[in-house]
């Protein structure tokens, strides 16, 4: 949506500096959150289908710290390292200094919505475990509608940065959807034990 939308930005590089963004974003989404929900899911699912209750929340708490442990240091330092990283990968050409600055404003907007998506594909996971499909749908289809509805809003006051923060909230309420649809109310605990032991 913020990639169709950017094209009708007067910034001609507000595409580009959006796309960057999403890729660099995608880097410790993929090695990390992905790949810690991809192995704790045949676990979570194992001792699903055999009602090990105690079992499952052990296996959940762990996957979820993990995700935690890993996404937040990624996220603070892209944050922190953005002009830098985007320095040696990308300023070449035509991409010039002050085309690393504006890309850099919307990584680091960007790098606030990690941790939500993060949160987001391990807490669908857990729902796939329990064969339960509707919540993950209904949560894809309001983060959907809602950063649409924010994208056009937020744009014409704040252009490409106004993009990235639609993308934050609908990612923010994605999450915090998919927390309020977990079944057992153990696993709020967990869930909110584990979000209130990092900060």
């Amino acid at each position: 949506i913020s990639r169709f939308l950017a094209y009708n930005l007067e910034d001609e590089g507000a595409l580009s500096y959006l796309f960057l963004s999403a890729r660099l974003i995608e880097l410790p989404l993929g090695v990390f959150a992905i790949s810690i929900s991809t192995v704790f899911f045949p676990e979570l699912s194992q001792a699903f289908s055999k009602e090990k209750k105690s079992e499952y929340k052990n296996f959940f708490a762990r996957g979820f710290r993990l995700t935690m442990g890993m996404i937040l240091p990624a996220s603070i330092g892209l944050a922190l390292l953005s002009d830098s990283i985007l320095s040696v990968l990308f300023q070449w050409g035509e991409f010039g200094q002050e085309d690393v600055r504006l890309a850099s404003e919307v990584l680091v907007v960007s790098c606030f919505a990690l941790p939500f998506y993060a949160l987001a594909a391990y807490l669908i996971k857990a729902f796939h475990s329990q064969k339960n499909m509707t919540p993950p749908l209904h949560a894809a289809i309001i983060s959907l509608c809602v950063n649409f509805i924010l994208s056009i809003i937020l744009m014409q006051e704040y252009g490409m940065i106004g993009l990235a923060w639609a993308n934050v909230i609908s990612a923010f309420l994605q999450t915090t959807f998919l927390a309020i649809k977990l079944n057992d109310f153990e696993l709020k605990s967990i869930f909110s034990e584990s979000i209130f032991s990092f900060f």
